[in-house]
């Protein structure tokens, strides 16, 4: 049987943070948050996750610093999802791109499908 698969969800709302870990624990991953990208860094260098959903606007530590400071990491990396609620955010991000990205506001269906997309469940 295979592990399930790990999954940081990295935001500072409390309330989409709950939300990401009650839908994608009831579908069977392995759930862990973090409020900011500090602490979503030193969650990393703890855990070897399978997948990372972080925002891209946060205090203290933004989700394009974390992605940048994470794919510069020496260990193996997981795919990396950005959530943002600014439109066109995805082709600011220039050729260090994510392996996908979530325009918020999304539904739980749009969030399950990319899960599984950028874990090769699909």
């Amino acid at each position: 049987m295979n592990p399930q698969p790990r999954i940081l969800v990295v935001d500072d709302d409390e309330t989409v943070r709950a939300l990401m870990l009650a839908v994608l624990g009831e579908e069977g991953y392995q759930v862990h948050e973090a409020a900011d990208g500090n602490e979503a860094l030193a969650c990393v260098g703890q855990v070897a996750f399978d997948l990372i959903i972080v925002d891209w606007l946060m205090p203290i530590l933004d989700g394009c610093t974390f992605f940048d400071l994470y794919r510069r990491l020496p260990q193996q990396h997981a795919a990396v999802v950005l959530c943002s609620a600014v439109p066109g955010a995805a082709q600011k991000l220039g050729g260090n791109a994510p392996d996908a990205f979530l325009l918020k506001p999304f539904d739980v269906g749009e969030l399950c499908q990319c899960v599984k997309r950028c874990l090769g469940l699909d």
